[in-house]
């Protein structure tokens, strides 16, 4: 009878180890219990999920492709380098698809160092296939005949049209530098007003921010980094309310 109960009690043992083995195998082999949203044994692909939706900022999920077309300025001459000019810093602050045709001493109405005005620089503007054009400067056509001016300033905004329909076309008021603005660029200002709002354009009425810093030019004409930055500054702030959304 001793002998029975003996071997009762090492089967009653011999099973109790083997169901605490196999509870521990059952509980270190399978996940644990699921926060909310998961499910035991699944685990997410990065690939899968959704991407994050864009936040508006001001600009568009593609930047928006814009030409600076211009003169000196916008060529960003008197600058220690053209890196240092303002349209690269207008595209920075923006976050634009920026490209710039400029010829240096040219203007709407008058040619410059290569002999052409702004009309000989619009293929270039065209073949960039932007969604706005910004036509800066007008220091260099205060020469011009005021009825030559009005004309190929509007021809100008004209031709932009026609090749460009869907582009924005934008034109800000000229710069002239440390001094007052002279009598003799008002008929450049009324000109690339009316040229550009013919064209169902939009004039930009900035403030020259140039005026009353002599140290912030180069030279009797063109501005330094430090006036080419706030040159920057003044088209950024204009532009900005004008970009696609």
């Amino acid at each position: 009878m001793w002998h029975v109960q003996r071997v009762w009690k090492i089967v009653v043992l011999v099973l109790t180890v083997v169901v605490i083995t196999a509870a521990g195998y059952v509980l270190t082999r399978h996940d644990p219990v699921p926060q909310a949203g998961e499910s035991p044994g699944y685990a997410e692909s990065t690939a899968s999920r959704s991407p994050t939706p864009s936040v508006a900022t001001g600009t568009s999920a593609r930047p928006v492709k814009v030409v600076f077309l211009g003169d000196d300025y916008a060529a960003g001459r008197g600058a220690s380098s053209p890196a240092h000019g303002w349209t690269g810093a207008v595209a920075a602050a923006l976050h634009l698809d920026a490209s710039v045709v400029a010829e240096p001493g040219a203007g709407y109405a008058t040619p410059g160092v290569r002999g052409g005005s702004y009309a000989a620089l619009v293929a270039g503007v065209v073949a960039a296939k932007p969604q706005v054009v910004l036509v800066s400067g007008g220091r260099n056509d205060v020469g011009a005949a005021p009825a030559t001016l009005r004309a190929q300033t509007r021809a100008l905004f004209a031709r932009l049209k026609a090749e460009l329909p869907d582009a924005r076309l934008l034109a800000i008021a000229p710069w002239w530098g440390d001094s007052a603005h002279p009598p003799k660029l008002a008929k450049v200002d009324a000109a690339v007003r009316a040229g550009v709002e013919a064209a169902g354009g939009t004039y930009l009425d900035a403030p020259d921010p140039l005026r009353g810093h002599p140290s912030w030019m180069a030279d009797a004409a063109d501005p330094t980094d430090r006036g080419y930055a706030a040159i920057a500054r003044a088209v950024t702030d204009a532009l900005r309310a004008q970009l696609p959304r």
